[in-house]
């Protein structure tokens, strides 16, 4: 029989009764967010200066023991439009499928979102309206920690109509609903039917509301550079234009079916990778992708199955052409067995890799695009068929991406750009390690432009920004010589003076440049003296030390020889600039002091000691650091 693909979710059980909202918990303020909350705002890539902490909840367990089919939450002070939201997670001794997690864009008792998780691996957004649930949408549990004793970091992202979640660090769901536009938020915990012993405790929790959208987070994650790689694809040709979260497609006692799951878009070349978990059904049912899909009887197929078989079919106007398998193929087999498949469409041309492994080439010119998906596909026995999906994504490939894309960049590239109104920012990222030297450059092409560059530190942060080259003769924007302080990711922020409230418009271009040999940053203790020498070729030397939060400290660099005019710019955990003297406060000449600063956190700082001007400083010469606790001597 002809297979008829279908893509029904199925969906979870939700409770049923009307939950009762506990008190709301007033939070104590603080000076400066937390590191739980600075690593949340630096995975959502948000920066400090973009809202503010509006709520915590220091701990707070939710006892529902006995209470089944019940949720019952507690509530962050105030209503939130767009925000972020964290909390620390532990799980209490009832059943697996009983879940916590957060409310938001609640209005009352029958109308709000929630995201929750539980033991049994599972995330899924759900929005009740009206007093109805709406169907369950899964996202990917992989992150989850299962253990009685575990604890999970759960991260949420409300902007507009999209919501993204993280888990443990790791990127998890991407829900879309615009139902609600604001509302309470809260910490919730719900049950099913066997709830004698079920409780949430929550600790570390945190709201943060929104001034701005925040940019898109995370640019490309690790495991699809190491495909693009392997697929000699580079990063500027195209960009990572979807990502499906964990689908099951269980197809139980279907004998002889296909169902899918699509991913968002249309494409005609693409690169598109899945990992793929075998249930326990029959070795000749089959998992895989479907693609250029015009509808149910037009498209093309490609499948693996745990008899070591990997095949490209087309159906092609309801009639299922002859196959064409690959030899030779080395899979894992057995239940719970995961494989990675991944398909390189160009053309008329379709490369296939298994696990890292080049597989086959195949060729048809029947169709030029259409819609992707992931499949799963039974014979005549199917009791306990299904297939797991994980870490699905799709790049475009030959793609302009969208605005607000965050666009990877390598040293020595240059894209154009174009900002305009309601664009004011396009938004880059690139690694680097602690020491690189790189330089920034951002030329107006067109228009009116005044051309502005913010570098965002690993943590979200502020690291360096710039509005007018200093050694420039117009309004361009150059960050000479920015010296990495931390690894990681890093952000640049192509936008205009003013960013949003600014006016001027036009075509832009950006480079990414390598600047002067990886330095060596040289450690310092509390107490010790240094030499150095600041000349052309060296406007700066670094230093770190290792310091606590409220430790006060003093740092002075004196001029030993030459005409060298002393700067001091201190640098914290984050890599940010968190305070800068050119000339002591008690006359020394042109010597600089930074005088018995308090640390706000505790890190790895870096001490610049450089010359007024920096880079484009004239002064040189030989220069002593002395780095001494509280007021020093």
């Amino acid at each position: 029989d002809t297979p008829t693909p279908t893509d029904t979710p199925t969906p979870t059980d939700t409770p049923t009764d009307t939950p009762t909202p506990t008190p709301t918990f007033t939070p104590t303020p603080v000076e400066l967010p937390a590191a739980f909350v600075l690593d949340g705002l630096a995975l959502a890539g948000v920066t400090v200066d973009n809202g503010a902490l509006n709520g915590q909840i220091d701990q707070k367990q939710i006892d529902l023991s006995g209470k089944d089919n019940w949720m019952e939450w507690s509530n962050f002070t105030g209503n939130y439009a767009d925000f972020v939201a964290g909390v620390t997670i532990a799980w209490g001794p009832g059943a697996a499928e009983d879940a916590c997690g957060f409310v938001f864009r609640e209005n009352d008792d029958d109308n709000f979102y929630s995201v929750r998780i539980n033991r049994n691996g599972s995330l899924w957004f759900a929005a009740k309206i009206g007093g109805e649930w709406n169907d369950n949408i899964n996202g990917d549990g992989a992150p989850i920690r299962t253990a009685p004793d575990d604890t999970n970091v759960l991260i949420v992202v409300g902007s507009g109509d999209t919501f993204m979640v993280y888990v443990n660090g790791e990127y998890a769901g991407r829900f879309v609903d615009e139902t609600f536009d604001e509302g309470d938020l809260a910490v919730v915990a719900a049950t099913y039917d066997e709830s004698d012993t079920t409780n949430c405790t929550f600790t570390d929790g945190w709201a943060w509301r929104l001034d701005a959208p925040p940019p898109p987070a995370g640019g490309v994650p690790d495991f699809v550079l190491e495909n693009l790689s392997l697929a000699d694809v580079s990063l500027q040709d195209g960009y990572l234009a979807a990502r499906l979260d964990r689908r099951i497609s269980d197809l139980t006692d279907e004998d002889n079916l296909l169902r899918w799951h699509y991913v968002p878009g249309e494409y005609g070349d693409f690169v598109a990778g899945t990992t793929i978990a075998w249930g326990p059904g029959a070795t000749e049912d089959y998992c895989g992708f479907v693609f250029r899909l015009q509808d149910s009887e037009t498209f093309y197929a490609v499948q693996i199955n745990q008899q070591e078989s990997l095949w490209f079919s087309r159906k092609l106007d309801g009639d299922w052409q002859d196959a064409e398998y690959a030899d030779d193929v080395v899979l894992a087999t057995g239940p719970g067995e995961r494989n990675e498949l991944m398909v390189i469409a160009s053309g008329e041309t379709f490369d296939v890799y298994v696990n890292g492994q080049y597989a086959d080439t195949f060729e048809a010119d029947d169709l030029d695009s259409g819609q992707l998906a992931v499949m799963a596909g039974t014979y005549d026995e199917s009791d306990v068929t299904n297939c797991t999906f994980t870490r699905t994504w799709v790049w475009a490939l030959g793609e302009t991406p969208p605005a607000g894309v965050l666009i990877p960049l390598e040293r020595g590239d240059t894209v154009e750009g174009t900002i305009a109104d309601p664009v004011f920012a396009a938004r880059y990222w690139f690694e680097a390690q602690a020491g690189d030297v790189v330089g920034i450059r951002m030329n107006r092409l067109s228009g009116d432009l005044d051309p502005y560059l913010i570098i965002l530190g690993p943590d979200g942060g502020r690291a360096a920004e710039n509005d007018d080259d200093p050694e420039g003769l117009n309004r361009d924007s150059y960050l000479r010589d920015f010296i990495v302080p931390v690894s990681g990711r890093y952000i640049i922020v192509a936008t205009r003076f003013m960013e949003a409230d600014g006016t001027t418009e036009g075509d832009f271009s950006l480079t990414l440049e390598s600047g002067a040999p990886p330095l060596t940053l040289s450690s310092l203790r509390i107490g010790e003296a240094v030499q150095g020498t600041i000349a052309d070729g060296t406007s700066a030397v670094r230093y770190t030390f290792e310091g606590q939060a409220g430790d006060v400290v003093t740092i002075r660099m004196q001029a030993q020889s030459g005409d060298l005019d002393p700067l001091l710019i201190l640098l914290g955990p984050n890599g940010a600039e968190v305070i800068r003297n050119d000339d002591a406060p008690i006359p020394t000449g042109y010597d600089a002091a930074i005088e018995r600063f308090r640390l706000p956190a505790t890190g790895t700082y870096t001490i610049v000691a450089t010359r007024f001007q920096e880079a484009i400083g004239l002064s040189e010469g030989d220069f002593s650091l002395t780095l001494e606790q509280g007021a020093g001597g």
